[in-house]
């Protein structure tokens, strides 16, 4: 890694060293009060035991009871907080860490991001632009939820938005770069929870139900018992007898638990399930609350998080935490009996819980909703942020329509090996041909055009010093790959791919349709050269006759030689040299885009080089 991308992300790698320092004093404050809770367990027992044992120490034992279960309840509640915060700082130092990755393009050390894909992916963003997997577009991302951002994420990148979207999430974007809390909160929320459409899909129609309703005499006999048994075991300490009444109302209510536990199980599972989603969005929904916004997209998105009909989400999913810490007392055996023999404890939580939903459960899908295109807005910020010299692009649509860029980069290459370039694509009716040898940079410039309208047409920056591009479909063959499963040579997956780019680009000349950009990487280079020179002019002229714009690379410009298609082709080339005596040659590209064609060739000097040379 060069010195300068190191000096560059230093700062990034201190914040994560500080934040792992945090998180081993945290860890060191957690463990002491793991032990002071195994003491007080051991003193709990000891205390219920004196209670109910001789009735002359009973005055003693009682209260100790009460100051010990207090006393462990604090120190669960210490416990939580201090995991939570250790979690926290554990997180922080990976955001910090990867950030710095990412800045570096250190591809194989970055954490991959767990997104599905459609399989009717027509624009093969997968395949030909590097959207997904490794070493890609979302990979450059911060980390973002598979189950709330990714979703809505996919759609972006999938649709066309109209200009107004785009220039509201544009001006979203550029609020959220300097908030970096919020959108770290964001990244920590991916992060710590492993989170799938699936789940987050059922706790939202867990929600949307109506929970079953509780008979009159349950709701009453189990309020009634529990303050029997409290009022009998405080009446004890002064009147000793009343001790058996205590007893015998305890073993009811620990009866009535029992026989109500499959009615409790569904909502007590429920808690927990939901709490682990509420533990990793309350806070979080907590800072998209109190901030203060000034675009009207994030407010708009900010108010969806308080509705009329219920509570605000974060107080929502705070009270869904306090619920669920409740239902984890069922993990302490002893403790949950004697609750449960006290105060039908199950039944209570399951009680909470079927409130819960009553006035906060219809509202989670509109609050996951906001969330998630927060949550994709603030990881194009940190796109953004990460890349400073990146800029936002200009919309404008007027006829004719063009795109113009000035230093357009690829962005998936680190700072120090991309090299820039200027083109300008359009107006319909013509085509820029791009020319070179091999190697010389034809495809990657592809790509980065490809890549650059697709971050375009979501709001997001693009890779470029300035650049001029309206939302356009995409329509590409760049990477075209026979099937051997579905008995497709590569000469016919190309076919099909170019006739999906010629129907999208006719269907372009429709009045509202959307504009379209083709980008065609060595056109019909699965045939021989007769037939490809007929069919390529072919296609070409069809396009020419479209309100689609393009670019299309050959090694051959013999093939676009007629005049019906040289009289509007715009030509451009990148050029290579030869360095070095016959016995240490070497080939040297700049990956500069020259205008008209080029006039070199390089196939023969690389076998030469490789040591193919001829005899």
């Amino acid at each position: 890694m060069p010195p300068a991308a190191l000096a560059r992300t230093a700062p990034l790698r201190e914040l994560g060293e500080r934040a792992r320092h945090d998180a081993r004093l945290l860890a060191e404050r957690l463990e002491r009060v793991s032990l002071g809770r195994l003491g007080l367990g051991a003193l709990i027992v000891l205390a219920a035991a004196g209670a109910i044992g001789e009735p002359r120490h009973r005055a003693a034992f009682v209260p100790a009871l009460v100051l010990a279960l207090a006393a462990f309840v604090a120190l669960l509640r210490r416990s939580r907080q201090l995991t939570k915060r250790r979690d926290g700082a554990l997180g922080r130092a990976v955001v910090s860490e990867q950030a710095a990755l990412r800045a570096e393009r250190r591809w194989a050390e970055i954490d991959p991001q767990l997104w599905s894909w459609p399989h009717d992916d027509t624009e093969h963003l997968r395949t030909d632009l590097d959207v997904v997997g490794t070493e890609s577009l979302v990979q450059l991302l911060p980390t973002i939820s598979a189950a709330v951002g990714a979703p809505r994420m996919r759609e972006w990148l999938s649709a066309i938005a109209d200009e107004d979207v785009i220039r509201a999430r544009q001006a979203s974007v550029r609020e959220l770069v300097d908030a970096v809390e919020l959108r770290e909160a964001f990244e920590l929320a991916a992060r710590g929870l492993h989170l799938t459409e699936a789940r987050l899909a059922a706790f939202m129609e867990w929600g949307q139900r109506v929970g079953a309703g509780e008979p009159t005499w349950l709701r009453i006999v189990s309020r009634a018992l529990p303050a029997l048994t409290i009022a009998c075991i405080v009446a004890s300490v002064v009147w000793i007898p009343i001790a058996s009444l205590a007893l015998m109302s305890a073993f009811a209510t620990l009866v009535l638990a029992t026989l109500v536990r499959a009615r409790t199980r569904e909502a007590v599972l429920a808690s927990e399930s939901g709490a682990r989603i509420a533990d990793a969005y309350a806070e979080l929904t907590s800072l998209v609350q109190r901030a203060e916004f000034r675009t009207p997209l994030l407010r708009h998105l900010q108010a969806a998080l308080h509705d009329d009909t219920a509570a605000r989400a974060d107080v929502a999913l705070q009270r869904l935490q306090r619920i669920a810490a409740w239902a984890e007392v069922r993990s302490s055996p002893m403790m949950h009996a004697a609750l449960q023999a006290l105060f039908a404890w199950d039944l209570q939580v399951a009680r909470a819980v079927e409130s819960w939903r009553a006035t906060s459960g219809a509202s989670l899908g509109a609050w996951f909703s906001a969330l998630a295109e927060i949550e994709c807005l603030a990881a194009l910020a940190g796109l953004a942020s990460a890349n400073p010299a990146w800029t936002f692009p200009a919309l404008a649509s007027e006829a004719p329509l063009l795109v113009r860029a000035r230093g357009l980069g690829h962005p998936l290459l680190p700072d120090e090996a991309r090299v820039s370039n200027d083109l300008e694509l359009g107006p319909p009716g013509t085509v820029l041909l791009i020319s070179g040898s091999n190697m010389s940079g034809k495809s990657t410039l592809l790509r980065a055009i490809g890549l650059n309208a697709l971050l375009a047409r979501i709001g997001g920056p693009v890779c470029a010093e300035a650049m001029t591009c309206p939302p356009l479909r995409l329509v590409t063959s760049l990477r075209v790959q026979d099937s051997l499963a579905e008995g497709i040579s590569y000469f016919m997956a190309e076919a099909l791919r170019l006739r999906d780019i010629v129907v999208a680009a006719e269907a372009s000349t429709q009045a509202g349709a959307t504009a379209v950009l083709y980008l065609i990487d060595e056109i019909l280079r699965g045939t021989n050269s007769e037939e490809r020179a007929v069919a390529s002019r072919f296609i070409v002229a069809r396009l020419l006759r479209t309100s689609a714009i393009g670019a299309i690379t050959t090694h051959d410009l013999g093939v676009f030689d007629v005049p019906e298609i040289a009289k509007h082709a715009r030509h451009a080339h990148f050029a290579e040299q030869f360095t070095g005596d016959t016995g240490g040659k070497r080939l040297v590209f700049d990956y500069q885009l020259r205008p008209g064609p080029t006039t070199s060739s390089n196939a023969l000097e690389l076998l030469s080089l490789i040591g193919l040379a001829r005899e």
